[in-house]
């Protein structure tokens, strides 16, 4: 009995010490055929675009053929086959190619409409179909080579133009049966659990190379039969709704540097339709459009030379600045139109360069500037990337250091930079924020042990290998403490949710949608000095006044005051199902949490939800 009320104790402290939350976000990686971060059920919304392919022989893939094809409204060909420069040709796309890690293998399912005849082949056991609206199994077993992944390579083999194939669905295992109701991927879902905002920068291709306005007609349909990069602007932001609401999260919208307002309202008025009650947008106008290095140089370019135009300054770089505020107005104002005046549905953003204070300030001060923005009005936050470590790769090449230093070096260094460099930015960035009365928040954040010698070899399995290292959980946390404790502890969104580590940098904060979340460090500091703080991001609802759980804490079995029925879901306080017991026929009056870490656990089933300390 000393041992329980010691425990209940010990669980008040911590509870009370952990009282502030701590509000944390995530960034999605690119929505390409050849990342490894699946967020659909259906794989072919994240298919290559179509390429066209000669009937029978010839080219496995035609060049210069992209769009050359009699293409319906949701992309899909109008007949199969068709004649291209005098050829009898067929589509096909790529799915599940190039990842460096294999995928989930299993049994997938393929189903379309139409009349015709669709075949897979490569990491899939090679088959050809011809039946609609049917589930057909397909056996898939990821094979990786040199390159990557095989993939699967899916091809419209013929197809009737009174009634084409069309709305191909290629099923992650075990989604067969609820993917018409639940379109994203259950891991994803699971995985982006107690987020408090999903931003998708790359999967929206925001920093795309074009140099005149991007416009409506230039955005990926909803309906279009792949989301990927590719094509157009990437994914379509009502997916980006649709995923944070599956998840009890807010949401940010990127608009290109030149974008259009039409687009702007477009898009507006279906933030307005689709969102959520209680669900806000952050809007933010551009990506780092402080930034010259490829490719966020477009950006860069198109807002200094829309600030000179202008005449805002005789500076190039400040009458960028003060363009990037000028701008921001214009889209804040036309939200603040499609939502009848309504500014509580949205988060009126300004980006800046966080190393460089002086890019917010200017940002700032534009808004406020009659001549610069003649709308009016404000920002509601200031929003920085705190990365660390970012010289750390090209250094260590210039120096010739590479071989003959440990990875512990490596960490020793970033704990002293944390504690040091970012810390002086992060107070300069508040300080201003403070002036201004706005809210300082981060739109991405992590290391950033990138390189600019991406051919040298070792130094990129170093950056890799310090990434993998279990003490990078430590660095994370201490990254964590000093953004919650040392600024007002407002969103701070990770950088980002599952990429492949490669010459172009370590971002992921997992490497594969199958991995264990217990092997990568950097998860592990998001659950154990991040998501742990917080509480409100799971649906709670009232339990039964009948059932209680006893002990509480407990240490090895928790009890029910009275048997109860069906199934039982044991949860992490972020989330994460950890547990299951009992079943639709049977009544459970007992379960074991042994083995389980320490913390606050959510025990759900047909009763409600109940807490219990462990």
């Amino acid at each position: 009995m000393r041992l329980i009320l010691t425990l209940c104790i010990l669980c008040s402290m911590l509870l009370t010490s952990r009282a502030q939350e701590r509000p944390v976000g995530m960034n999605l990686s690119f929505h390409e055929y050849y990342s490894p971060q699946l967020i659909f059920s259906n794989v072919m919304r994240q298919s290559s675009y179509f390429k066209i392919r000669q009937v029978g022989f010839g080219d496995f893939e035609l060049p210069n053929s992209f769009e050359q094809y009699p293409m319906r409204p949701d992309g899909y060909p109008t007949h199969v086959p068709f004649t291209y420069n005098g050829m009898q040709c067929k589509v096909h796309v790529i799915m599940l190619g190039g990842l460096l890690q294999a995928y989930q293998g299993g049994t997938y399912h393929l189903i379309f409409e139409g009349k015709g005849r669709v075949s897979v082949e490569w990491d899939a056991v090679s088959g050809s179909y011809t039946q609609a609206n049917t589930l057909h199994p397909v056996q898939v077993t990821p094979v990786v080579g040199m390159y990557g992944t095989n993939g699967v390579h899916l091809t419209i083999e013929e197809s009737d133009a009174s009634d084409p194939i069309r709305n191909i669905r290629f099923l992650l295992p075990g989604t067969q049966n609820t993917y018409q109701t639940q379109k994203f991927n259950p891991r994803a879902v699971e995985l982006l659990q107690g987020m408090k905002c999903i931003r998708g920068i790359h999967a929206l291709n925001t920093n795309r190379a074009d140099t005149n306005f991007i416009t409506s007609g230039m955005q990926t349909p909803y309906d279009f039969y792949t989301q990927s990069v590719s094509w157009k602007t990437g994914i379509n932001h009502r997916y980006l709704i649709e995923l944070a609401q599956a998840v009890n999260a807010d949401v940010w919208m990127n608009f290109p540097a030149n974008v259009s307002d039409t687009l702007i309202r477009n898009v507006a008025q279906d933030f307005k339709n689709y969102l959520a009650p209680g669900q806000k947008v952050y809007i933010e106008y551009g990506n780092e459009t402080w930034n010259f290095a490829p490719p966020f140089h477009y950006g860069a370019n198109w807002v200094n030379n829309r600030g000179l135009e202008l005449g805002l300054s005789t500076n190039a770089y400040q009458a960028g600045r003060f363009y990037t505020s000028r701008r921001s107005a214009e889209l804040f104002k036309i939200f603040t139109e499609v939502f009848n005046g309504d500014n509580s549905r949205f988060v009126k953003v300004l980006a800046s360069q966080g190393q460089n204070p002086w890019t917010g300030l200017q940002e700032l001060y534009g808004m406020t500037q009659p001549n610069i923005n003649p709308l009016g009005g404000q920002a509601d936050a200031l929003a920085i990337a705190p990365y660390f470590g970012g010289g750390v790769g090209d250094y260590l090449h210039n120096m010739g250091l590479v071989n003959s230093t440990p990875e512990d070096t490596i960490i020793n260094y970033l704990s002293g930079e944390i504690n040091t460099e970012r810390r002086t930015e992060l107070a300069g960035n508040q300080a201003w924020c403070d002036t201004f009365n706005v809210r300082l928040i981060c739109y991405e954040a992590g290391q950033h042990l990138a390189t600019s010698f991406q051919l040298d070899t070792a130094l990129v399995n170093l950056l890799s290998a310090v990434n993998r290292n279990p003490k990078m959980k430590d660095l994370y946390c201490q990254y964590y403490d000093l953004w919650y404790e040392e600024t007002d502890g407002d969103l701070m969104m990770a950088f980002n949710f599952v990429d492949n580590y490669s010459k172009y940098g370590n971002w992921g904060q997992l490497e594969s949608m199958q991995q264990d979340t217990a092997d990568s460090p950097k998860w592990k500091a998001l659950n154990e000095c991040v998501m742990s703080y917080n509480t409100t991001g799971i649906n709670e609802v009232t339990a039964s006044s009948q059932v209680k759980l006893y002990p509480n804490p407990a240490q090895d079995v928790v009890k029910f005051t009275s048997p109860v029925k069906g199934e039982i879901s044991v949860s992490n306080a972020w989330g994460t199902l950890v547990r299951s017991i009992g079943n639709k026929t049977s009544s459970t009056s007992e379960f074991n949490v042994s083995g389980l870490p320490a913390g606050l656990y959510f025990v759900s089933g047909e009763f409600g939800v109940l807490k219990v300390m462990h």
